[in-house]
C-alpha cells in the first residue's frame, strides 16, 4: 500500500471516530482513534478459517433482529455468531456456555 494511502486511510478513521459516526462503512462502534506511534503496516489475504457475517447476538448469546431485539428461542456462539475475526475457542466457549446458562434460567 503507498504511504499516502495508508495515512488518508487513517485520517479519515479518525475524522469518523470524532464525528461519533462511520459515514463509510456504517461500524456502529468507533471508540477509539489511531493516534499513538509506533504504526505498524502489514499485507493480509484471505487466509482465514471463521466467518466474516452470521448473526447478530447480544451478551446473553441471544439472536437478535434488525431492532436489536432478542429473537425467541434463537441462540448463537463461535463463528455463527458473527464477530469478525475472533479466531480460536475462547468466543464459542465462553458463549456457549453463556447460552447454555441463559437458556437453563429461561426453561
Amino acid at each position: 500500500m503507498p504511504a499516502n494511502a495508508l495515512v488518508a486511510s487513517v485520517t479519515r478513521y479518525n475524522e469518523l471516530v470524532d464525528k461519533g459516526k462511520d459515514e463509510d462503512f456504517e461500524k456502529r462502534h468507533l471508540d477509539a482513534k489511531i493516534a499513538t506511534a509506533p504504526f505498524h503496516a502489514v499485507k493480509w489475504g484471505i487466509q482465514k478459517h471463521n466467518t466474516l457475517g452470521g448473526v447478530t447476538i447480544n451478551p446473553k448469546a441471544q439472536v437478535v433482529d434488525w431492532d436489536l431485539a432478542p429473537i425467541l428461542g434463537l441462540y448463537a456462539a463461535g463463528e455463527s455468531a458473527g464477530n469478525m475475526d475472533l479466531i480460536g475457542l475462547a468466543e464459542p466457549i465462553v458463549f456457549g456456555r453463556i447460552a447454555g446458562m441463559t437458556i437453563a434460567r429461561e426453561a
